[in-house]
């Protein structure tokens, strides 16, 4: 999977779209290289697929491995060339906006995309809402389409169960700093002070200090801000919040100030990031 495959046009639909994907080794990878308006997620059932992470290497998507692309994540994945096929339930959403702080709570191994590999009893539990997701979308009636975001919500409350991990993925591997990671998700506009971070992580400040910024490479504040402005970029293209009310949300109390914020990060304004967004319709993938 050396060169590029054609570019995939980006779906088309209401609330979600589902199917699932059985391929040998001999079909081309997908490939959207700016990724979707939309969520994009896939739980393997069987074989293996390989998904390009932004700094070009690859990851292993095994049996019980869910992978969620974020909107404006490329995506680029395929079959594993081992595996020789790949099996999995696919689904593009729009995350209802408290589904947010579940995904910011899973291991992100590259920016935009989250992980988690699923024990046996997760695995079952995700992988039965998952099918009555996708039997209750297919059924397309008002009702069966909300029972179809309810099921696919089991399924992302199972996923995020089985993961113990915080916000900063790969790179942290000790527990302590995990807790206060993931403390620090749990409320990002107003996250515990450093001491009580400190605790958390059963650390001196210091120790924790140091620890922290050699594990995420900034420190705590600056790690909180990063995070608001993540879920500031999905609440932007996932829900219809006004600029003050997202602001208001992540604790910015100047909606002027968030707003300068995020074109100095993103070089987009609020506003024309979410027109950006907007603009990247096409047709129904596959997946």
């Amino acid at each position: 999977m050396a060169a590029n495959p054609p570019i995939l046009s980006n779906p088309v639909y209401e609330r979600l779209l589902t199917g699932f994907y059985k391929k040998m080794r001999k079909h081309l990878p997908a490939y959207r290289p700016e990724g979707g308006a939309d969520c994009l997620l896939m739980l393997t059932l069987a074989g293996a697929g390989s998904i390009r992470l932004a700094n070009g290497e690859f990851r292993r998507s095994g049996r019980g491995d869910v992978s969620i692309h974020c909107p404006r994540t490329p995506q680029w994945y395929g079959v594993d060339d081992e595996a020789g096929f790949w099996s999995m339930i696919w689904v593009h959403f729009h995350p209802r906006p408290y589904w947010l702080e579940w995904l910011s709570t899973l291991p992100e191994p590259s920016p935009g995309l989250h992980w988690a590999s699923l024990d046996k009893k997760s695995f079952g539990n995700a992988r039965k809402a998952l099918t009555a997701m996708h039997l209750n979308e297919r059924e397309g009636s008002s009702s069966s389409r909300d029972f179809a975001m309810n099921f696919l919500e089991a399924a992302l409350l199972h996923i995020r169960a089985t993961s113990a991990s915080g916000y900063c993925g790969s790179a942290c591997d000790d527990f302590g700093l995990t807790k206060a990671i993931t403390a620090i998700g749990r409320s990002p506009g107003t996250p515990p002070p450093v001491p009580e971070l400190a605790k958390i992580a059963g650390m001196s400040v210091s120790s924790f200090a140091h620890r922290f910024k050699a594990a995420t490479g900034v420190s705590p504040l600056q790690y909180s801000l990063r995070l608001r402005l993540k879920r500031a970029e999905n609440l932007l293209l996932c829900t219809p919040m006004t600029v003050k009310e997202l602001a208001l949300s992540l604790g910015f109390e100047d909606p002027f100030y968030f707003s300068r914020l995020f074109q100095k990060n993103k070089g987009f304004s609020p506003a024309s990031w979410r027109a950006l967004g907007r603009t990247r319709q096409g047709e129904r993938p596959a997946p």
